[in-house]
């Protein structure tokens, strides 16, 4: 018996919410049925200066990460002379991986994301991501 009125209680709250979802939706869209995004008043962004955070930590560009160091090695010494530029790997021991990055280090992360985007122009590096450490 009371699992019939909980399963009733259930479908009956799912109705409810369902209809208005679907009446919100309704409201919120125009004659062809596309969402209209409530406008964002200009005084509610901010922007987060990156320079202030930048001055304590390196960046590295990491290409790869591996659960072998025959893996990483492999991949290293392969991607070295597609780069032509010098690698390392690095254990992490945290995630027991490893990893794949350039030596080069960078004090500011839009001087990384700058190679990083260039390394992403190539298939075998659209995984290459940022890595941030304290100095």
């Amino acid at each position: 018996m009371i699992l019939k009125i909980f399963t009733f209680g259930v479908l009956l709250l799912l109705s409810v919410s369902c209809s208005s979802s679907k009446q919100a939706t309704d409201e919120e869209s125009d004659d062809n049925g596309v969402y209209v995004f409530d406008e964002v008043p200009a005084g509610d962004s901010f922007q987060i200066d990156k320079a202030e955070n930048d001055l304590n930590f390196n960046f590295f560009v990491q290409i790869g990460a591996f659960t072998t160091k025959a893996s990483a090695e492999d991949f290293a010494e392969e991607s070295a002379i597609t780069l032509k530029k010098e690698l390392k790997i690095k254990y992490n021991s945290i995630s027991n991986l490893y990893t794949v990055r350039l030596v080069e280090l960078f004090n500011s992360r839009i001087e990384a994301e700058k190679i990083r985007n260039e390394l992403w122009q190539d298939d075998k590096f659209k995984d290459a991501w940022i890595i941030k450490e304290h100095k």
